[in-house]
């Protein structure tokens, strides 16, 4: 499957009802869709995990075509003393309405977005940063190394990244990564 990024961004909000409480959960959904489908959304490593630069880059495009609205809320301050922002999209009544019409014509890339989100909610209850990034990296290295890891070699090729990622956090994440079909025999 091929489509624009546009209806990626659209099909997500639609599955999410029409809000999506922080960047790195779109961003983490889309990569999830992204794998099922075969969209090639650009993912590449990234501090939260699997990062797409050209959704990133979509996803502002909508917002200054007042198609999107992005509110940022200040969650609290780091250890260095930085703000911790959290970005939220939610469609406006005219992205809402091009949601609609892309839903009548792309309607499979809709529905999977719809699995992708029912399976993720139904896995995590809340969707948090973390919650969705632990199954969004364990993936991308399972799928990076294309042979079977141990949790242990998972967990150690994730810190190698970056990622902090126990062997508790890659047994956590396999569950949802069943569920979602996209665990084949790498574990």
């Amino acid at each position: 499957m091929d489509f624009p990024l546009d209806d990626v961004v659209f099909a997500l909000l639609s599955a999410s009802g029409g809000h999506v409480e922080g960047k790195t959960i779109a961003q983490k959904l889309a990569y999830f869709l992204g794998v099922r489908t075969g969209i090639d959304l650009g993912f590449a490593p990234h501090f939260y995990g699997p990062f797409s630069r050209a959704l990133d880059q979509e996803m502002q495009l909508l917002t200054l075509n007042g198609l999107v609205d992005e509110t940022t809320a200040i969650l609290g301050t780091n250890r260095s003393g930085w703000p911790i922002r959290q970005f939220s999209l939610e469609w406006t009544d005219e992205g809402k309405a091009v949601a609609k019409s892309r839903n009548d014509e792309v309607p499979e890339l809709f529905k999977e977005a719809s699995e992708v989100v029912d399976i993720v909610t139904e896995r995590l209850r809340v969707l948090t940063p973390r919650g969705v990034s632990l199954p969004a990296k364990v993936h991308y290295v399972l799928s990076s190394e294309g042979r079977p890891l141990s949790i242990e070699d998972v967990s150690t090729l994730s810190n190698e990244l970056g990622w902090e990622v126990s062997e508790n956090d890659v047994d956590n994440s396999v569950g949802l990564l069943e569920d979602l079909g996209l665990l084949a025999a790498n574990v």
